[in-house]
């Protein structure tokens, strides 16, 4: 017996935006409270908490990047996460 799955493209292409866009502003927030807590602070001591946000629910950061998030944070840039062409 054969089952037939139909999937409306649109409808999954806007699932998956959306929680795509839930996940970066999740981010965005958690990126400002590190801002707020390690603006100033040496760039040695803002990177493991750059890397522990990252790796926390199973993702990575390339070192270079965990220092370069670290460096903006400590010199109190603001970083930002978007989805697709958002600008």
């Amino acid at each position: 017996m054969k089952t037939r799955i139909r999937i409306d493209e649109r409808e999954l292409e806007r699932v998956v935006s959306d929680a795509a866009r839930k996940a970066a502003d999740a981010k965005n927030a958690e990126m400002r409270r590190l801002a707020a807590e390690y603006r100033g602070r040496p760039t040695g001591e803002v990177k493991p908490a750059v890397v522990a946000l990252f790796t926390r629910d199973g993702g990575r950061l390339p070192d270079d990047e965990a220092a370069k998030y670290a460096r903006m944070i400590s010199e109190g840039k603001l970083i930002e996460f978007r989805v697709g062409g958002a600008g």
